[in-house]
């Protein structure tokens, strides 16, 4: 069963970004948006593959979150380009990762869980993204974490007693390591301890991470749609 949405925006409350945003040499910027309270968003921008993957996800409401992600990530780059945003002609790795197809291009990945959506670029290095909204699904915690993040942090999380303590832990540690995955391509199968991670401020809803291929000077969190 697909989560039930939040009431109300579940982005976190960062400032809304600029319009016309420049990358900065050794900067990471990030992207927020609520899916489900972003406005009226020009489909059209889409790709004829990616119209044709949107279609194919069978239900609602993640057909929809799923082609208004694209969209906005197909804006935000062409706001940093200053070009059209169906003109872009985003690729995927074989690993899953997408990104643009030319030299010079930026470096960036996304990631939405339910309507929460984040996207971070960068001009200097590789990146990943990720981020989980904390709901109240059951989950074998010890099974997940032994299978996926190893034994230390499977003995570790089984020490927690208290279950909504346990999840909200198990779930900071899973994006850590799913966004090294997605820094890297090698994606969840293969562990990867590579890379710069830091935790993004994401509310009491939701739990993110970022992973860099080197610390960056700074990372600069916005929300969109951007603001004059």
């Amino acid at each position: 069963m697909a989560d039930a949405p939040l009431p109300g925006p579940c982005a976190p409350a960062w400032p809304s970004g600029p319009v016309r945003p420049h990358l900065e040499y050794g900067v990471v910027d990030v992207w927020s948006c609520d899916l489900d309270h972003c406005g009226e968003l020009e489909l059209a921008h889409l790709s004829a593959d990616e119209r044709t993957r949107a279609s194919g996800i069978a239900r609602e409401p993640a057909r929809t979150r799923w082609a208004r992600a694209r969209v906005i990530l197909r804006e935000l780059l062409a706001s940093y380009l200053d070009e059209a945003p169906g003109e872009l002609e985003l690729g995927v790795r074989a690993g899953g990762k997408p990104f643009l197809g030319r030299a010079g291009a930026p470096h960036f990945n996304l990631s939405h869980s339910g309507q929460l959506l984040l996207v971070a670029v960068s001009s200097t290095d590789p990146v990943g993204v990720d981020v989980e909204l904390i709901t109240l699904k059951e989950r074998d915690v010890a099974a997940i974490a032994s299978r996926a993040l190893g034994p230390e942090q499977a003995a570790r999380l089984a020490q927690i007693e208290d279950s909504a303590e346990q999840t909200r832990e198990f779930l900071r540690v899973w994006v850590a390591h799913e966004a090294r995955g997605k820094l890297t391509g090698v994606g969840l199968a293969a562990r990867s301890e590579h890379g710069w991670v830091t935790e993004l401020a994401s509310g009491a809803q939701a739990v993110a991470a970022l992973a860099t291929a080197s610390e960056p000077t700074a990372v600069r969190c916005w929300s969109w749609p951007p603001r004059d």
